[in-house]
Formats: C-alpha cells, structure tokens, sequence
C-alpha cells in the first residue's frame, strides 16, 4: 500500500501569508499553499472514514461469527431408526429442533413433540422464572441440553442404541465431540400420542430433573 505524504510543515512566514490572504491581492504560492492544505484535510478525513468504516463492518462480522458458533449445528444420521422407535425420537431430536425442545415456553410445539408433560411443566416453571428475572433461557442449566457443553461443534459418529421394557426406554445417543466421545442417556416414556423424553442424564451423574430440583428448592 503507498503511504500519504502530508504536506511539508509551513513555516511562520507562510502562515502569516495565508492569514491574511485576500483575492485581490493572494500571491499564487499562498493559492497553492490553501489548496495543498484543503486536498491534505481532504486525504486524513477520508482516510479517518474509511478506517472507522472498516473497523464498524469488523466488529460486526466478529458478532455474527461468534454467534454462528455458540449454535450447536444439527447432526447428520447416517443409519435412521425405525419411525416411532426411541431411536427415531432422540435422532430427530439431534438433526433437527435440538435445545429448543427444552423451552417450551417459547417452543411449544417443539416441546410437546419430544417431552413428556411432566417434564414440560418444571421446564415452562423454570423458564417462565427466568424470564421474570429478565434472565432469558434457563435457570437450571447454561449448558447445551443435548450436548451438556457451552461450546459446540459439529459432532462426529453421532449413533443411538436403546433398551425398551414395556412403555419405557433408556436411548443413549453417542458422538465424537473436540476429540472426545460423549455419552448422553435418554429416558423414555411411551404416551398416548408416542414416545417422548421424561429425563436426560450424564456421564457425571447429573441430570435434567437433578438440576431443575436443585434450581426450583
């Protein structure tokens, strides 16, 4: 990039030129000198424009990036459960609607399609006292529900294998995560209108119902 030369410093002669420069009477070095100063202003000033203007569009780029990566992006199934299978719950669960299930405040639809009602009513107590607080989200947890992880990526050899005995099912879905395989448990319940998720559970022992008893006392 070719850098911009400023105009020689005036010496006080020159000012004293320039001050008191009139039309009628103006040497054309003192013409020259107002010019050379006015296109030097006009040079900074449009400079100091286009800096500013990059340094705006930066930041927002900065903004959309990190946004786009505190989303957990959906997860690609390569072997499909059966329909109407735990599997099938908890796989379109990963590949589609993801953590809005579990709000079902703002996604009550989405909620009503993965959750039990039990389930449904702590998380609409919890998230509806978030709200209040003006702490929007959730109160029991500031992790991903599918993931337990603030920061994601998108998940490698994701796979469920489940048991059922009778009208309930434990689903554990597994992926490759930052390197590392994770392992989250689903607990099912058949209702009338299919299976749905009644608790998630974690390698470290916790779990959803765990975490909402503890934030509701």
């Amino acid at each position: 990039m070719t850098a911009i030369r400023s105009p020689s410093p005036l010496n006080r002669s020159r000012i004293s030129q320039l001050l008191s420069w009139h039309p009628a009477t103006g040497s054309v070095e003192t013409l020259r000198i107002m010019k050379t100063i006015a296109l030097s202003l006009f040079l900074v000033l449009g400079f100091s424009n286009l800096v500013r203007a990059a340094e705006e569009m930066a930041e927002g780029a900065s903004v959309q990036a990190e946004e786009g990566e505190a989303a957990f992006p959906p997860v690609t199934i390569e072997e499909k459960a059966a329909p109407g299978t735990p599997d099938a719950l908890i796989q379109e669960l990963y590949s589609t609607t993801g953590d809005d299930a579990f709000y079902p405040v703002s996604h009550p639809e989405v909620a009503a399609k993965f959750l039990t009602p039990a389930l449904i009513k702590l998380l609409t107590v919890d998230e509806k006292r978030s709200a209040a607080a003006e702490e929007p989200g959730s109160s029991f947890t500031d992790a991903s529900v599918l993931y337990y992880s603030q920061d994601g990526e998108k998940v490698k050899k994701f796979a469920t294998k489940s048991e059922i005995a009778g009208d309930t099912a434990v689903v554990k879905a597994s992926f490759e995560m930052f390197g590392e395989r994770m392992v989250i448990t689903y607990k099912c319940a058949k209702e009338a209108a299919g299976w749905r998720i009644a608790d998630v559970s974690y390698e470290d022992g916790n779990s959803v119902l765990k975490m909402l008893s503890d934030s509701q006392g």
